[in-house]
């Protein structure tokens, strides 16, 4: 990867209100909404300023990382090589390789939101699911 660290807009606005120099990010801001590379959503905001939303409106854009596109690459690869590697183990261990893989996920989240649980708790709440599900498809059979 190259040395350049990508600087968000965020950043940048906070440093030219800083040395007073609105001028240099509406350059910075123009230059990334004009690039080639820069993808249009067709959304629009309406940003806050001073925690009162503005008359003003933008469109929403972004511009693709080089850091973020080798990463995505990355991911494709390594998700590729999963999925090639579980195709030969038995599909019984396929669903438990996922469902422990779900409990993880979900106890990370509720630790990053702050909910108390615990992986037993949330293996049981994934089992009492599952038994609802398969009781609702022998209905609809």
């Amino acid at each position: 990867m190259t040395g350049n660290k990508y600087r968000g807009l965020k950043g940048i606005y906070y440093e030219a209100v800083k040395h007073r120099d609105l001028e240099s990010y509406r350059k910075m801001v123009d230059s990334r909404r004009n690039n080639e590379l820069a993808v249009h959503t067709g959304l629009t905001m309406a940003p806050l300023v001073n925690e009162f939303r503005t008359s003003d409106q933008f469109e929403i854009f972004y511009l693709p990382a080089l850091q973020i596109s080798q990463l995505e690459e990355e991911i494709f690869t390594l998700s590729h090589q999963i999925d090639k590697k579980m195709a030969l183990i038995p599909e019984v261990a396929q669903e438990q390789i996922f469902n422990n893989n779900l409990v993880d996920e979900l106890q990370s989240t509720n630790d990053i939101e702050g909910v108390k649980s615990s992986k037993e708790e949330i293996s049981q709440t994934f089992e009492r699911l599952k038994k609802v599900k398969s009781a609702r498809n022998v209905f609809l059979v």
